[in-house]
């Protein structure tokens, strides 16, 4: 077998869980998914001090052949994974509507494994992120640069993340892509997933650019001292191409052509959801289906 699913439904800590995973099971696993539906389970665990942590994290768990592990879990649980042997791991995916990502747990398993993700998926909101960074009071005596990823995650290539689309709170002017990537200097890639949402409950916008926010968030990725290395922007969502190709409203036309009528001064493609380039021919031929009278 060389992929896992494990779904926790209850408080019990995950190494008597993986206790049973034999060892010839362990070491053939190249994706392993991990969550659980008890999202505020020991709560007190998340400092390190705590004699119940420091047993768990002592869990001896070796995965030598995955690659990509995905995960829906609290901060305590990240503190276990940090000790985990997987010298493979190249992509990361964090699923989760109330992570704490500056917590004890999440930046252990950063300084343990972070150097080798090259792939990295944040599936939470980032209003969550920004709201638990301005309230939460263990954050406030850290210093900013704590909460940028590109440190952390030195050789990482390609981010995938929401088009949760938030002003920047220190700089009206600048929409980051997700606000703990706001730079990094060797992603070649950004995927970009639920799109469609933004293009249809963005028309509040009634004037001027349409769908501004996000035209300025995608317009912001060209910065070349943010993103040197970008290549290609993907649009991960297939509802958001058949918004696009289907009989497309005139503003969701001028908005992509705006995007590309930027994005070819710095030669960076612009792809969708299948991988093929979105192109200004493509829009064109949109638009005249949509203005067929047959």
């Amino acid at each position: 077998m060389r992929r896992l699913s494990w779904t926790s439904y209850d408080n019990v800590p995950f190494h008597i869980r993986m206790g049973p995973l034999p060892i010839i099971l362990s070491a053939q696993l190249e994706y392993v998914e991990l969550s659980s539906w008890i999202s505020n389970v020991h709560k007190e665990l998340t400092d390190p001090s705590h004699q119940l942590v420091k047993r768990e994290l002592q869990m001896p768990v070796c995965l030598p052949s995955l690659c990509a592990l995905k995960a829906s879990l609290g901060n305590t649980t990240f503190a276990i994974l940090a000790r985990w042997n997987m010298p493979q791991l190249q992509n990361l995916s964090v699923l989760s509507s109330d992570f704490s990502y500056t917590g004890f747990g999440f930046v252990s398993f950063l300084e343990a494994h972070g150097a080798k993700i090259r792939q990295l998926e944040l599936g939470h909101c980032s209003t969550n992120v920004a709201e638990s960074y301005l309230i939460a009071p263990q954050h406030a005596s850290q210093n900013q640069s704590s909460m940028c990823l590109a440190k952390r995650l030195p050789n990482l290539h390609q981010f995938i993340c929401s088009a949760d689309v938030e002003w920047h709170w220190q700089s009206p002017d600048w929409v980051a892509p997700h606000i703990l990537l706001p730079t990094h200097p060797t992603v070649e890639f950004i995927g970009i997933r639920d799109l469609h949402v933004r293009l249809r409950n963005d028309h509040d916008y009634a004037v001027g650019e349409p769908f501004f926010p996000l035209y300025t968030q995608m317009c912001d990725l060209l910065n070349v001292d943010l993103f040197p290395s970008l290549r290609s922007i993907r649009n991960l969502s297939e509802e958001s191409h058949k918004i696009r190709m289907e009989k497309p409203n005139p503003r969701v036309t001028r908005f992509w052509m705006n995007v590309l009528e930027r994005y070819k001064d710095r030669r960076v493609w612009v792809v969708d959801y299948t991988g093929v380039n979105i192109t200004m021919n493509t829009l064109h031929r949109a638009n005249l289906t949509s203005t067929d009278p047959s």
